[in-house]
């Protein structure tokens, strides 16, 4: 690219990855520059009189399905995430969980909130 001439970078991340920012990588030789916004996957930088060494960081999401309830979704490890029955955990049903320990307490509420673990979750409604 020509100095000074803008140029517009994307990272492109598959589902169960969630884009951080864009760094400058430390690299002897190359030059810094200064992202429009270093916080969206679509951004843009004007280009200096060098070469320069850019890298897209991430962080891996991790999948909770909710089986007779809400919550389901892609999370960070360590998220809070509530799993709710919406009213609809009828007597004598409980959660049963894989990829989770759930108390005995929770298992028995209508909702409750999970810290999200390094691996995918899946909380069901039994009878």
């Amino acid at each position: 690219e020509s100095v000074g001439k803008m140029v517009n970078i994307s990272a492109s991340v598959p589902v169960n990855v969630s884009f951080t920012e864009w760094i400058n990588k430390n690299v002897k030789g190359y030059i810094a520059v200064h992202f429009d916004n270093s916080k969206s996957s679509d951004t843009s930088f004007t280009m200096p009189s060098g070469p320069v060494y850019v890298q897209a960081t991430s962080v891996t999401l991790h999948k909770l399905t909710v089986n007779g309830g809400s919550g389901n979704g892609w999370y960070k490890a360590f998220s809070t995430v509530t799993v709710n029955a919406g009213g609809h955990l009828h007597s004598g049903w409980h959660w049963e969980a894989v990829g989770i320990n759930l108390s005995e307490t929770d298992k028995y509420k209508d909702y409750f909130t999970i810290t999200m673990p390094a691996n995918d979750v899946t909380i069901t409604m039994s009878p």
